[in-house]
């Protein structure tokens, strides 16, 4: 005769043994281990997103530098270019005068 394994026998009487029955039962046991793995490829998930985000943000950050300079730059163009047509029309008008 083969014996069986039996699990002691406790007094779930209300006192406190709530969570014990909890976490005694099969589908807890099994939806632990998953549970734990899907938290976990969650936070991954939002760590690695997070740092693309922010990889972004800074190479947004850096165009919009060089866009700023080169703003500056062509306005500073463009004045020289206003200064040179303005002359221009100055010295054609002198001729046209005369």
């Amino acid at each position: 005769m083969a014996l069986k394994k039996t699990r002691p026998v406790t007094n779930y009487n209300g006192n406190g043994n709530g969570a014990e029955r909890v976490f005694e039962h099969n589908l807890v046991k099994m939806g632990m281990p998953v549970l734990g793995i899907i938290l976990l490829s969650i936070v991954s998930w939002l760590f690695t997103t997070v740092l693309d985000q922010d990889e972004i943000i800074q190479q947004h950050t850096i165009h919009l530098e060089h866009l700023h300079k080169s703003e500056e730059y062509i306005k500073y163009e463009l004045k020289e270019l206003d200064k040179t047509v303005t002359n221009i029309r100055i010295h054609v008008g002198k001729m046209s005068a005369h």
